[in-house]
């Protein structure tokens, strides 16, 4: 298509007219309204002055092209119209006879449009060209110099979609591409349109319908990893759709190098692939599957007096014995997680374990406490799955336009993250060894958790169905979606202004991965909102660290807090201590002069606790008191971070509190039945009620520096709101729901 360059120059015009009709001046110039023909055949009908077309006009070429618009001094400028023999046309903005501007070019041989930014004749600046608008092909996006260049998506009549960058026309840069109707997409770089770099491929395989029924989320292959050229070739991790899985080297499209693989039973080839062929050495291990899961947890030996494979021995025979139930495990626990994440349920499939899921199966399990927190142990685990991801190198930008993905750092609480059983089996040792550190032998720690938390599992009531996979009560609670949606949004948000403020007081300590919140940042939320309501001091307050950071101590100054409370000079327990060592600062909680202090009054415990940590939230202006049922006290609020972290200890606490007052109810109606009191008996219940007392007071301070991720911060707002509401309603306030009563805590307590 022929692109105009405007009018011919003034000189030009004014020798070639070989005819005009219309206004001249006094001074003889063409002046108002007037038809110029020129020699060459071109025309011209419009305004002039002083000899120039000047003004409104309209300019036919003799080869069919014609303008209409503005004119100035000979030359097209402004707003006009394009038209081309063939029924081509354009209008909008023009500069120097070209397009240039905002404007619309539509094209006669097709239903192709632009509508967008121009410059000197050319598609440059942001615009979209719709190729058929009846299928819905078209490129919505950036340009330059006539060509596709920048951030763009182009939607395809095929219902494919590529978002992401371009240059010269192709995909080059970051981008996604979906091929909607084969279930497939590519995210990651492009160079000349065809995937080169980093990047992640993934399909449905082929034998899976659409509307199948049985379909489940994981009959996709994935590749992640380097490509070049448009193979998979570099470093790279493919997911089969069966559940095996190879990590390691690729090269033309096939698995070529040294390589991991993983049968989907577990068990790990390690060794040399050719051409996509596993090399056996001789005498070495075959390429089939084996009863050794081959674990990679060398790092957690340092201090094992036995060799590596002692260790790794006695580990694989602890997991075979308890093969069978372990497996179990792990697929309804991907069950269960895949029925969280929305996802539609064929238990007859193998799934992958997501990072998620896991981490739910710890909670059931009850082996994340206020001790090791869910915080903790997302970090542990980490090596046991990121470290099969391939990371990211950092080549030389493919274009101009290219803009590489940022370094690769794995958050520990990814989404994504999965782990397959060898990882499963990985991540539980590096969960025994954090939990069970003081047991001796990795072997013996993973045994103690095994036996103490994941049997369990099999006969109680959470993994006794397949088809179950019940979560805790509170974690039911909070996936309710009516819940979701009345605090989503704001309990994100002010967990993150807080953990952000965590990280602003210590600006040398890098945020941490993932975000955490600790009870005593959580406290002083609560405490500058207005929600706590502790009226009246009580018992002896301890001397604990604020809600400040602390301070280096100068020489001579402080206790040594951690050391049992014996310090030297002025001997306060200093800020930033062990919560449990101020407790045995003594009276005051001073722990000076090289006394061993003395402990809280008999009985007081509880009540030194709220006191103290009432201190810990502490702000120089109090704040002003929200309403009576968004309020909560101290004490209420510490108990209710500390039961987030220890989900499944809370539930048996409940159980056995709920026993408690039945046997206490017997005993109750025995004296009424005149039954003879047991003075002695008597006696030993109230020491023993005294001494869950003061355990309950004493943990709840040591939970002050504890950490809380996203979802256990959430469900201790949401644990005060029910504590708020019904200490203000009573059973009156059973009328309202949950979600309800968490809506009015965030809005009238929080102020959020």
């Amino acid at each position: 298509m022929a692109k105009p360059r405007g009018v011919v120059e003034p000189a030009m015009v004014a020798v070639s007219v070989s005819d005009y009709d219309g206004d001249v001046s006094s001074a003889g110039y063409y002046h108002g309204r007037g038809i110029a023909t020129f020699r060459v055949g071109h025309r011209y009908e419009g305004g002039f002055e002083n000899g120039k077309m000047c003004g409104r006009g309209k300019y036919e070429w003799v080869d069919g092209i014609v303008f209409e618009g503005d004119f100035v001094d000979n030359v097209a400028v402004g707003e006009g119209t394009y038209s081309w023999p063939d029924g081509s046309a354009y209008a909008g903005g023009v500069r120097r006879g070209l397009r240039h501007g905002r404007g619309i070019q539509t094209f006669a041989s097709s239903s192709t449009t632009y509508d967008g930014e121009w410059r000197d004749g050319m598609r440059h600046g942001r615009g979209v060209l719709t190729h058929d608008s009846n299928v819905g092909e078209r490129y919505d996006g950036e340009w330059a110099c006539d060509q596709k260049s920048g951030q763009g998506t182009f939607a395809y009549a095929s219902g494919d979609v590529y978002v992401g960058q371009w240059a010269k026309d192709l995909k080059n840069g970051v981008g996604k591409m979906e091929w909607k109707k084969d279930g497939e997409w590519y995210n990651g770089e492009w160079l000349d349109g065809k995937p080169h770099g980093y990047g992640v491929h993934a399909w449905r395989a082929p034998w899976i319908k659409e509307d199948d029924p049985s379909a489940w989320f994981n009959t996709a292959n994935k590749y992640e990893g380097e490509f070049q050229n448009g193979l998979r070739h570099g470093r790279g991790v493919f997911q089969y759709a069966t559940g095996t899985r190879y990590d390691g080297e690729w090269k033309d499209n096939v698995k070529h190098g040294k390589g991991t693989y993983t049968f989907e039973d577990g068990s790990v080839f390690k060794g040399t692939f050719e051409k996509d062929r596993a090399v056996v050495e001789k005498g070495g291990a075959p390429f089939e599957p084996t009863k050794n899961l081959k674990l990679d947890v060398e790092d957690l030996m340092d201090e094992e007096q036995e060799t590596v494979k002692k260790v790794t021995f006695q580990l694989d025979h602890l997991f075979l014995r308890h093969n069978s139930e372990l497996r179990g495990v792990y697929r309804v626990a991907a069950v269960a997680a895949a029925r969280d994440a929305g996802h539609n349920v064929n238990p007859n499939k193998a799934v992958p374990l997501t990072v998620p899921g896991f981490i739910a199966l710890l909670r059931r399990a009850g082996i994340t406490t206020a001790d090791v927190t869910v915080a903790v142990v997302s970090r542990a685990i980490l090596p046991a799955w990121a470290k099969d991801k391939p990371r990211r190198k950092a080549p030389e930008p493919v274009s101009e336009h290219a803009v590489r993905p940022p370094p690769e750092t794995p958050d520990p609480l990814d989404p994504t993250g999965e782990l397959v059983y060898r990882q499963y089996a990985e991540a539980l040792v590096r969960v025994a060894h954090v939990k069970y550190h003081h047991l001796p032998g990795l072997d013996r720690r993973v045994a103690t958790l095994i036996h103490d938390h994941i049997l369990p599992l099999i006969e109680g009531p959470h993994m006794s169905r397949p088809t179950a996979g019940a979560p805790l009560p509170w974690d039911a609670k909070m996936a309710d979606e009516a819940t979701k949606r009345a605090s989503e949004g704001k309990t994100r948000a002010a967990f993150a202004g807080v953990a952000t403020g965590m990280v602003a007081t210590d600006p040398d300590v890098p945020p941490s991965k993932p975000p955490v919140v600790t009870a005593r940042a959580f406290l002083g939320l609560l405490k500058r909102a207005g929600c706590l309501r502790d009226d009246e001091p009580v018992g002896e307050p301890l001397e604990i660290p604020s809600l400040d950071p602390p301070a280096p101590a100068e020489d001579g100054e402080g206790g040594e807090g951690g050391e049992g409370g014996e310090g030297e000079g002025d001997g306060e327990a200093g800020e930033g201590e062990d919560a449990a060592a101020a407790e045995e600062g003594g009276e005051g909680g001073e722990a000076g002069d090289g006394d061993d202090g003395e402990t809280p009054a008999e009985g007081d415990a509880d009540e030194a606790a709220a006191a103290a940590a009432a201190a810990a939230a502490d702000e120089e202006t109090p704040p002003s008191p929200g309403p009576a049922s968004a309020t909560v006290t101290t004490i209420e609020a510490l108990a209710a971070f500390a039961a987030a972290l220890s989900p499944k200890a809370d539930v048996d606490a409940a159980a056995d509190a709920e026993m408690d007052a039945e046997l206490a109810a017997m005993d109750a109606e025995e004296i009424e039945r005149g039954a003879e009191v047991d003075e002695d008996a008597a006696r030993a219940a109230a020491a023993e009620e005294k001494r869950k007392t003061d355990e309950k007071a004493t943990a709840l301070l040591q939970t002050l520096d504890c950490e809380a991720t996203y979802p256990e911060f959430a469900e201790a707002i949401a644990r005060c709101s029910v504590a708020a509401a019904d200490a203000r309603f009573g059973e009156d306030e059973e009328e309202r729901s949950f979600a309800e009563k968490l809506s009015a805590f965030l809005v009238d307590g929080l102020k959020l």
